[in-house]
């Protein structure tokens, strides 16, 4: 998500992408890069916020920054720090909002996800959590998920091996050329772990979650979603997870799901997981490698490995992984979700869907096609989906039959699967917060 690419294209487009932001009134005067800065960091937060719906996100950065006086000014600064990777900085700038802000509770449940998940300060995330408690009012769904979340925590979650470790995809599991699979060990019993960037830490049903002994406070739970359904969900802890004999995390929290839209017992690990380490998913070979972020010269050593394509991302919450892709040219923002598990046949052979788009935003980008796709049928269209600067043509796609996506308010126009992420290594690399493709060797 570089900004002057961003820049040079809102130009290019001229009227077109500014009506989006809000700011088609301010077209004649826009006629340079620098110019576009100097409207956005004029601007008022409402239009930062209309910048960072749009996923403009460096943008929305400069209007906060002209505007951190304020609490709604700090209020955007904060939320880009923290889908940005700037943990310690986001913590800071909630923490300095006052208490009589109109969406001073929004802040207090960002910031105590802030601790819990990225900061591992559990006591502070408590501390933030009981505050917002103490303010009496009833708590809304996404309140209820995440004080859910905190309360089941008493440590958090660490890993107790460092080096950089290969762990073998288990070919054995029917799903695994649909999406990763390993064979690990949760609580000392054997698994097979479904790997879904669609997920955070463990996501597990109550029926698998009981025979492993995991145990949950039954009277704490909200209504999770999963895709387009929902679920009564509770949250535990996982004592010890392994990923394999030589990889090991402790204190690894667990989303129990009542009933899962599979129909089948299965267990996923999820991007909170990955995020641990400089993460590879390497189809190609049939592994992930996995290096600890505490090891610098590990770490270089494994990028030299796995050189490619970069492009930013920017991460909503625990997991939600949002980047800049094209589709016929046209900027789309994508969410990055290896769970898209949708397998047709085309010319006779089986194919993945690369990308689901709803039917709006299918004719929004003139897909021709869009009529005789659906929820689980995958189509060949004449079209190109471009990410990383590399394009690839006869996208395969697929509906999403519910509403566009929105993520903490970064509206993304289409979900980028395993189909077209398993045409490369995918590094995901969180300390410079971007995606490398490496082609298959």
């Amino acid at each position: 998500m570089n900004r002057s690419t961003r820049v040079s294209i809102a130009v290019a487009t001229g009227c077109a992408a500014l009506t989006l932001l809000a700011a088609c009134g301010t077209e004649e005067k826009i006629t340079t890069a620098e110019s576009v800065v100097e409207v956005a960091a004029a601007g008022t937060v409402d239009l930062g916020r209309d910048y960072w719906k749009a996923a403009d996100i460096d943008r929305a950065e400069e209007i906060a920054l002209a505007n951190k006086n304020s609490d709604a000014g700090k209020h955007l600064l904060a939320d880009v720090y923290a889908v940005t990777g700037n943990y310690q900085d986001a913590a800071e700038v909630y923490a300095s909002i006052s208490t009589d802000y109109e969406k001073y509770r929004e802040t207090l449940i960002d910031n105590a996800v802030v601790h819990a998940v990225h900061l591992k300060d559990i006591s502070g995330a408590k501390a933030l959590a009981e505050q917002l408690r103490a303010g009496g009012a009833e708590l809304d769904e996404r309140e209820s998920a995440r004080l859910t979340m905190i309360d089941a925590l008493d440590a958090p979650m660490e890993v107790v091996n460092e080096g950089s470790f290969e762990v073998p995809f288990d070919g054995s599991h029917p799903y695994n050329p649909w999406m990763p699979v390993v064979a690990g060990k949760v609580n000392g019993q054997s698994q097979q772990l479904l790997f879904d960037t669609g997920g955070s830490y463990l996501v597990i049903t109550e029926k698998t979650a009981r025979e492993l002994g995991i145990e949950w406070d039954e009277n704490s739970y909200f209504e999770g979603r999963q895709g387009h359904s929902t679920s009564k969900t509770w949250v535990g802890v996982v004592d010890s997870l392994e990923l394999s004999d030589e990889l090991e995390l402790v204190n690894v929290p667990a989303i129990v799901l009542q009933e899962i839209n599979t129909g089948q017992e299965m267990i996923i690990f999820g991007t909170t997981i990955l995020k641990e380490f400089l993460s590879t998913v390497d189809t190609a070979n049939q592994k992930f490698v996995l290096t600890s972020r505490s090891k610098p010269d590990l770490v270089e050593q494994h990028r030299a490995r796995y050189p490619g394509a970069t492009m930013d991302f920017v991460m909503v919450g625990d997991h939600y992984m949002l980047a800049k892709s094209k589709y016929n040219g046209q900027e789309i923002t994508t969410f990055w979700d290896s769970g898209l598990v949708v397998v047709g046949a085309i010319d006779g052979q089986p194919e993945q869907c690369w990308m689901n788009m709803t039917p709006e935003t299918m004719e929004q980008l003139g897909v021709e096609e869009r009529d005789s796709t659906g929820p689980t049928t995958v189509t060949a269209t004449d079209d190109v989906l471009e990410f990383a600067g590399m394009a690839h043509d006869n996208a395969r796609i697929c509906v999403n039959p519910g509403k566009k996506l929105s993520f903490g308010g970064i509206d993304a126009e289409a979900l980028i699967g395993y189909g077209a992420q398993k045409k490369y290594a995918w590094t995901i690399d969180f300390d410079n917060m971007e995606f490398v493709f490496t082609s298959p060797r």
